[in-house]
């Protein structure tokens, strides 16, 4: 049985703490180190002392490691912190021995503005440590099922960056928010590789780019990083979102978005409640909140006490969770000088009447008498919804069928969960799938009923109308 590597403690190098996290990654891939040898086309032997701290690591085949083992950058990010350890004088050993995390510190703002409170002094590096920490938790692992240990190469073949203008950062942006409208109309996976493609592309030409460049391509990934996290939570890889917020984060950081940066928080709160973990996307929406406060645009505030509240829902906390409502109405409502970044554009009050509505329905588990609030903040939800965002009628769909079901009125629940059947299979989307999965469960005590009967018919062929 092999041997179980000693703790590293706050004293070893940057060069032992990448050892240990290029064995995690190792033993994540379920490698061998002759294995990982043979990929990265070195022996398996120098991957053991590399490892151990015994050798070290050639410059020359960090980033091969990092590509065969799907590393995401951690490993090329850790060991540019080796070389500056390194190559530090006396006087910088302490500021970079404390620096044991593959997170790099955000740049300051742009116009040489001072870091965001939120990001002064360690506060960053300790909260995407938790955040890595988290993503290795076996809840996590069993609840995004296996693909929480994948993480997205950067492989972009043969792809050349081009010159960075002003003119191909704007169309790069476009090209984004194009990718995220057609995701609302025709579902992600209308546009899954052709955005995941664009996603990689960036994080190329953000790698390659200098230090004066790097701020503003930053930007271009955060936003892209967010668009992929979506698509993929739509494909129910929560896994593969949860990695993409957390990479998209460390961007907009880097950028100095502090708006971005909140609603990317936000987001992954979304996932956490999705796996069973309400505490832990508390946690992350209260975070969010925090650093964000008066800063932002109220869009994305609204956004983050609407998180809040469906957080604070989960947990069954009726008082905190009707504040965020109130909050979040209260907010959309707030005028501003400029419009909402792209990421939160497509955030209105019918967004708000349907997550108010989702977050009531939580809250229904535990009291029955939120039901009637849950039905009538959806009532204005789906009057008020754009036809033009027809994946996310699935699920709101699927969500008005719960509430009849609550009601007795089986009739009508039949027919809005194969209304949401329709659209998710239409829109190829296993997340709405899923949801209306759990519908279809909760009629399961109305199987005779020929509403459910016709129902369960038409889901058994897979057809739709």
């Amino acid at each position: 049985m092999p041997q179980r590597p000693k703790p590293l403690d706050d004293s070893a190098s940057l060069e032992a703490w990448f050892g240990v996290e290029l064995r995690n990654w190792r033993v994540q891939r379920g490698l061998t180190q002759d294995r990982l040898g043979e990929m990265a086309q070195v022996s398996g032997d120098l991957i053991g002392k590399i490892e151990k701290a015994q050798r070290r690591c050639p410059d020359a085949i960090v980033a091969r490691l990092d590509e065969v083992l799907s590393a995401g950058g951690a490993l090329i990010r850790l060991w540019r912190r080796v070389q500056a350890e390194n190559s530090a004088s006396p006087a910088d050993a302490d500021n970079t021995s404390s620096a044991r995390s593959v997170v790099v510190h955000p740049a300051s703002s742009p116009g040489g503005q001072r870091r965001h409170p939120a990001w002064e002094g360690n506060a960053l590096q300790r909260f995407f440590e938790r955040w890595d920490l988290l993503m290795r938790r076996r809840e996590f692992i069993s609840a995004g099922g296996m693909s929480a240990l994948g993480l997205l190469a950067v492989d972009t073949g043969a792809w050349t960056e081009p010159p960075i203008s002003e003119d191909a950062v704007r169309l790069r942006a476009q090209m984004t928010n194009h990718y995220r409208q057609l995701d609302n109309m025709l579902g992600s996976a209308s546009v899954f590789r052709q955005a995941q493609e664009h996603h990689r592309q960036l994080v190329s030409w953000q790698r390659g780019a200098d230090v004066f460049e790097r701020g503003m391509l930053s930007s271009l990934v955060a936003d892209s990083g967010s668009l992929m996290a979506w698509l993929h939570t739509d494909q129910a890889q929560y896994g593969e979102a949860a990695l993409c917020y957390r990479q998209a984060a460390e961007a907009s950081a880097e950028a100095g978005d502090i708006g971005m940066y909140a609603y990317l928080l936000s987001r992954m709160a979304r996932i956490l409640n999705e796996c069973g973990l309400p505490n832990e996307a508390l946690t992350f929406a209260d975070t969010a909140e925090l650093a964000a406060k008066d800063r932002v645009h109220p869009a994305i505030r609204s956004w983050l006490a609407l998180t809040r509240a469906f957080a604070h829902a989960s947990l069954g906390d009726d008082v905190a969770c009707r504040r965020d409502i109130d909050r979040a109405a209260e907010l959309l409502e707030t005028p501003w000088d400029s419009e909402p970044p792209a990421c939160i554009r497509f955030y209105d009050a019918a967004h708000l009447h349907k997550w108010t509505g989702y977050a009531l329905i939580h809250l229904a588990s535990h009291n029955p008498s939120h039901w009637r609030g849950a039905r009538t903040a959806l009532d204005e939800s789906l009057g008020s919804w754009s036809s033009q965002l027809v994946r996310g009628t699935a699920e709101i769909s699927a969500a008005y069928a719960s509430v009849h079901i609550a009601h007795r009125d089986i009739e009508e629940a039949a027919r809005w969960a194969a209304r949401a059947y329709d659209v998710a299979l239409r829109t190829a989307s296993p997340r709405n799938l899923g949801r209306v999965k759990d519908v279809i469960a909760k009629l399961k005590p109305y199987a005779r009923t020929r509403a459910v009967r016709d129902l369960n018919e038409r889901l058994a062929s897979g057809s739709r109308r």
